[in-house]
């Protein structure tokens, strides 16, 4: 799958093509500066947890991401998306609006920063065959709330250039940011964005991954084996268990919560239906779209410029009779 799906039109994304399905190897965290140490309640664990994604990948490069550049990073590589940006009223909103952003422009790994890693990446990846990998999170309850957070966005990887990033982003705009925390551009975005992509395009290289390979830990499962076995504040000894208890885990998520304020859910829980106003003058077939179909008709166009000045430069060179 070669191509953006924009407004009915499919056009090759360099971007994509570039890396031919494989996932850089790039970690991507973020943190309000560059400093995770001497924090407070669930956020002193993180530099711990850190050191694990470098200890298990030390060929990877590694990245942080502060507050001032992930506004950078909107800046330089999405100035369409600025405006919008800077607008989002919640801190923790707008690090859900620019996480995508880091897969869409670099591709990679992105971990929330109370996940450990627990074994190196590099075989799962070579051997999914995958463009984008998410993963499920098991539900113990049958209300819409804990269904709808099925996957979460603590977990994310892909190629560079993949369109379901755009997908998720226009999803956001729509919604408009009055939306509650998780459905603007967190967990229950993304599970909606993976279902509607789903259900229009059937991308079989779009993968949500069974919850034991990424999120074992389940934050509506009390009393779940593995919510006993690896508690966030474990000493050495309860750690060792803990990873013993997940042979085929990848990750696991602590769920600190560390962005400090729980979402207040509207009494509907289906998506359609807590959209917020349709953005006209931000609307993403302006500013996503059409760039992106025109970027990669001028390709088309370069690349048989190219193939037409070879074929005559031979011509040229040819011996005359």
């Amino acid at each position: 799958m070669f191509t953006l799906y924009f407004a009915g039109i499919s056009v090759p994304n360099p971007l994509y093509i570039f890396y031919t399905h494989s996932i850089p190897h790039i970690i991507h965290q973020s943190w309000k500066t560059h400093n995770t140490s001497g924090l407070d309640g669930g956020a002193a664990h993180f530099p711990r947890w850190q050191k694990t994604w470098q200890d298990n990948h030390p060929t990877w490069t590694y990245r942080l991401w502060s507050d001032d550049e992930n506004r950078e990073l909107v800046r330089l590589h999405y100035p369409h998306l600025l405006e919008f940006y800077d607008a989002i009223p919640k801190p923790i909103m707008r690090v859900d609006f620019v996480r995508p952003l880091y897969l869409h422009y670099y591709g990679g790994v992105y971990a929330d920063l109370d996940v450990e890693s627990i074994q190196p990446l590099d075989d799962f990846f070579a051997d999914s065959g995958k463009d984008v990998i998410l993963g499920r999170m098991e539900s113990c309850g049958s209300d819409g709330i804990y269904l709808e957070h099925g996957i979460p966005n603590a977990f994310m990887a892909s190629v560079p250039g993949h369109p379901f990033w755009m997908h998720l982003i226009q999803n956001s705009m729509d919604r408009g940011s009055k939306q509650f925390v998780e459905g603007f551009a967190g967990p229950v975005a993304l599970k909606y964005t993976y279902d509607k992509f789903q259900k229009e395009f059937n991308d079989s290289r779009v993968w949500a991954a069974d919850s034991k390979y990424f999120f074992p830990y389940s934050w509506n499962c009390n009393g779940y084996p593995v919510n006993v076995t690896c508690p966030r504040w474990q000493d050495e000894e309860y750690h060792m268990k803990c990873l013993q208890a997940l042979p085929e885990s990848y990750t696991i998520t602590y769920w600190s919560h560390t962005w400090g304020e729980q979402a207040e859910y509207p009494h509907n829980h289906e998506m359609e239906s807590v959209h917020g106003p349709k953005l006209s003058a931000k609307n993403m077939k302006t500013y996503v779209e059409v760039p992106m179909i025109i970027f990669g008709v001028i390709c088309i166009l370069s690349i048989g410029w190219l193939i037409y000045a070879l074929k005559r430069s031979n011509n040229d060179t040819s011996p005359r009779v």
